[in-house]
């Protein structure tokens, strides 16, 4: 069994500003090849590189996955509204520029919803992560049930394969298109004055069962 990583993204944002329309192209040192010949390399790199449109870079190229649309269903429809949270001034910079990443990845939008959760910066080893407090929107949430595959059903399905590939992607949640009719329930305030709402799902709502 072979093992294909893709190495960590993350680290590019430090280099190269999101702002840049033009990335570095990929080269095999963005890969985890190791164990593999020399020519079973060279093809799977080939294979990466013809799919090179799946691998994110920065916030801005980040595309909504082809998947069912999450819903939001709630117990009832009075609009939840909460004050903002203060954000100190020395981060507000660094707040603005997120959000401008998330406006331009399309994963939030302008908004007039009724509706209205605080935001706030929490600190996240070196880097500071814009959060939404969902907890009054989470406590009339209605839960989603759904069924997985048992790990008997995904051994029966992977049986008689020699190559395995281990896929993460990056900021999942800001993948997963929202239901164009939930998506004024997610809106926020920025200290600027701007409301926002989301596109796509956004960490920290209401977890699936």
């Amino acid at each position: 069994m072979k093992i294909i990583t893709v190495n960590n993204y993350e680290d590019f944002s430090s280099d190269f500003p999101v702002s840049q329309d033009i990335l570095p192209p990929l080269t095999e040192k963005d890969f985890n090849l190791s164990g593999l010949d020399s020519k079973i390399k060279s093809r799977s790199f080939q294979l990466l590189i013809s799919h090179k449109s799946a691998f994110a870079r920065s916030t801005v190229e980040l595309s909504a996955a082809a998947t069912e649309h999450h819903r939001i269903s709630l117990q009832h429809d009075y609009p939840i509204k909460c004050p903002i949270y203060k954000i100190p001034f020395n981060l507000r910079n660094e707040f603005r520029r997120q959000i401008a990443d998330l406006e331009k990845a399309g994963i939030i939008s302008k908004s007039n919803s009724q509706y209205n959760t605080p935001a706030l910066f929490v600190k996240q080893k070196e880097k500071w992560r814009l959060v939404l407090d969902f907890r009054k929107l989470n406590e009339i949430t209605l839960t989603q049930d759904f069924v997985i595959p048992t790990l008997d059903d995904i051994l029966h399905e992977i049986s008689g394969s020699n190559y395995f590939s281990a896929l993460d992607m990056k900021s999942a949640f800001n993948q997963i298109p929202l239901h164009f009719a939930d998506r004024h329930k997610t809106a926020f305030s920025t200290p600027d004055g701007d409301k926002y709402q989301f596109n796509r799902l956004c960490f920290g709502l209401k977890k699936l069962v």
